[in-house]
């Protein structure tokens, strides 16, 4: 079969429906011609290469090569410009909607189900991978023995004292497979008792060890039978809890990555560590207040644990509900910890470096008025 062409062809047809429309269509193609034209006399002056591609700045196509193939360094404007778009790409991203600095955007218009992702809010200080993160699914066989039931949503946590600190988890059956003996796949690493809710009820434990009152659900959404629809399960559960503990300054909706185990690792005097990363919901319309949590919880984490957080993403899409339940509340995030490969001392390293962060940040809001005191 023949290969089909990555080009697609647009042609023009002048209808011969009188003088009219005749002198409408070549107005448009002379137009084009002109618009061109000015491109390449306006635009930046290519070092190599000629005519409109030549026309885009270097670090623009830089941009393009290292998106196709992520192992491609970018190059870098030593002048401290690279990162203002030419005026060329900017028009270009006008007219058409898809950014040149930015490939995945063509990708969410051509590939069905393909979601756009923002750029990552703020990276690493080394040099990081910067895919999007990916949700990842469990193997359709992994559960099939299960029958579709509604999820057991009776009842809600309880604690002597107003929690400050609220868990849970959308994705309750992601799992590692340190944990599960036998597995090797990644789309296998999930399961029904040993998954990421041990990372929260440890998390919550090195909370409350620090003095600070926190609860957590760990509702079976799995059983629903759609997996795609799992945070607007998990929404009924957040409303409850909110109703329930107004006190609440902090909800974490704690998942772990689907990356290897050489992206979700670091070290750090001399130990392992499953790294961190945080997910913001770009659908939600008041998402900044979101952003300021995950910045702050990662400014105090590379303070505390430098190179702990591997990013914060911003996700975006046409094609799913990418708000992630963070309009329920302007101090959620949604934290990924670890990825399949990660062992459970890793994790329990990384939920005490949590608790850290997150003991710090109530104790600096409290100073500043901003919260309730810690007991």
């Amino acid at each position: 079969m023949r290969k089909p062409s990555p080009f697609r062809v647009v042609t023009f047809r002048t209808p011969r429906r009188g003088p009219g429309a005749s002198v409408s269509a070549w107005l448009i193609v002379v137009s084009a011609v002109l618009l061109m034209t000015a491109l390449v006399i306006l635009g930046p002056q290519p070092t190599e290469g000629a005519g409109i591609l030549g026309a885009v700045d270097p670090e623009t196509w830089s941009a393009v090569v290292h998106e196709g193939m992520p192992l491609m360094a970018r190059s870098t404007d030593p002048g401290g410009v690279g990162d203002r778009p030419s005026w060329v790409a900017s028009l270009f991203d006008r007219l058409t909607e898809v950014d040149p600095a930015h490939p995945s955007s063509i990708l969410g218009w051509t590939v069905p189900g393909m979601a756009f992702s923002d750029y990552p809010i703020a990276l690493d200080s080394r040099a990081v991978d910067l895919r999007p993160p990916d949700d990842g699914s469990p193997s359709p066989g992994l559960f099939r023995h299960e029958q579709p039931a509604p999820p057991n949503t009776s009842g809600l946590p309880s604690t002597s004292s107003d929690p400050l600190v609220y868990i849970y988890h959308t994705h309750n059956r992601e799992s590692f497979l340190p944990m599960l003996p036998g597995r090797t796949r990644f789309d296998d690493a999930y399961d029904k008792t040993k998954n990421i809710t041990l990372v929260g009820a440890r998390l919550v434990e090195d909370l409350k060890q620090r003095g600070i009152p926190a609860v957590q659900t760990t509702v079976d959404y799995y059983p629903m039978g759609d997996y795609s629809k799992e945070y607007a399960f998990s929404r009924k559960t957040v409303e409850d809890v909110l109703h329930k503990y107004p006190s609440l300054q902090m909800i974490f909706d704690v998942h772990r990555d689907s990356d290897p185990r050489d992206l979700t690792t670091t070290t750090i005097n001399d130990q392992t560590y499953a790294k961190v990363r945080f997910i913001i919901g770009g659908n939600n319309p008041d998402h900044a207040a979101n952003e300021q949590l995950a910045e702050a919880m990662k400014s105090k984490l590379d303070q505390l644990y430098p190179h702990l957080v591997r990013d914060i993403w911003a996700k975006r899409s046409t094609t799913y509900d990418a708000t992630y339940n963070q309009d329920l509340s302007p101090n959620m995030v949604l934290i990924e910890i670890g990825g399949p490969e990660n062992t459970e001392a890793e994790l329990d390293r990384t939920a005490s470096c949590l608790a850290d962060a997150v003991a710090a940040l109530l104790k600096d809001r409290a100073a500043a008025g901003l919260g309730h005191t810690t007991p």
